[in-house]
């Protein structure tokens, strides 16, 4: 049960709800839903009764069926139509182990771009595959980035664009967290169509 003082953890018990409500307002089954987001249809029930926490991924995959921006999905506030995103207004989120805060307002379309920190705890067992490409760019620390069979290491400064249906997976290389910018965008299919093939 959240605790009531804590916004965050409000924001996170009214997820369920949300996502059930959008479904409902398509016109949706939850097996409808996984064809769309390719999760399965016994986790998107487990989400919706609030059994599990959606991922950052499961959240991405969600709000591109839904044709919504994933701070719909997160309660945070419409940006007013407008195009500018206040740094200082926009709240630190979770997701899949990573930490982000949304930088495009729900007006942005297709285009998702967040700043994205990749706790040095953060051991990801999985690859992560969805439609569209990603763009990404490291602020601080290292990131090692594991795409198909290979892995880089980029540095602040280095640049990473790949097609986002090649597997790969996110993890700070070194002792210190990795900040980036992460930028995903679709390419003649729905962005984040299926981020998670199997869960």
């Amino acid at each position: 049960m959240s605790d009531p003082r804590d916004p965050v953890a409000q924001e996170i018990a009214e997820i369920p709800g949300r996502i059930r409500r959008l479904r409902r307002r398509h016109g949706w089954t939850l097996e409808r839903l996984s064809d769309a987001t390719g999760l399965s249809k016994a986790y998107l029930g487990r989400l919706e009764s609030g059994e599990r926490q959606p991922s950052l991924a499961a959240l991405m995959s969600l709000a591109r069926a839904f044709g919504v921006a994933v701070s719909e999905l997160v309660g945070r506030d419409k940006a007013g139509g407008g195009f500018v995103v206040r740094g200082t207004r926009v709240r630190e989120e979770h997701g899949n182990g990573l930490r982000f805060r949304p930088l495009t307002p729900p007006t942005a379309g297709g285009l998702e771009a967040m700043r994205v920190t990749v706790p040095a705890a953060h051991k990801p067992d999985r690859m992560y595959e969805h439609a569209g490409q990603e763009w990404l760019y490291v602020l601080s620390g290292r990131l090692s980035l594991s795409l198909g069979g290979g892995n880089e290491v980029l540095d602040p400064g280095d640049a990473a664009q790949f097609d986002a249906q090649i597997p790969h997976r996110l993890a700070a290389a070194g002792a210190a967290d990795t900040e980036l910018l992460l930028v995903a965008a679709p390419v003649a299919a729905p962005l984040f169509d299926s981020y998670l093939r199997r869960t």
